[in-house]
């Protein structure tokens, strides 16, 4: 689970091992406009073995160069 502030039509993708290693889980685009509350954001991972380094990665092709895309505050996993 992700508490973060998000800019309108970002996705967040959760991978293993490295910024581009397999993909294990993805949101939903954020639909709502830009916010200054923290929000929860949940991504449903698929099942590993073994222990891995997870990535998080924000992906947004609406956004500008000189814009940030979140701001993460607190991240939970839970089994």
């Amino acid at each position: 689970m992700l508490s973060l502030m998000v800019e309108l039509g970002v996705t967040l993708e959760l991978h293993l091992d490295s910024p581009t290693g397999t993909l294990v889980g993805t949101s939903p685009p954020v639909s709502a406009a830009k916010t200054t509350k923290y929000s929860t954001i949940k991504i449903a991972s698929l099942p590993t073995s073994d222990f891995h380094t997870r990535y998080i990665i924000g992906r947004n092709t609406r956004a500008k160069v000189d814009e940030p895309l979140l701001h993460i505050s607190r991240i939970q996993f839970q089994p």
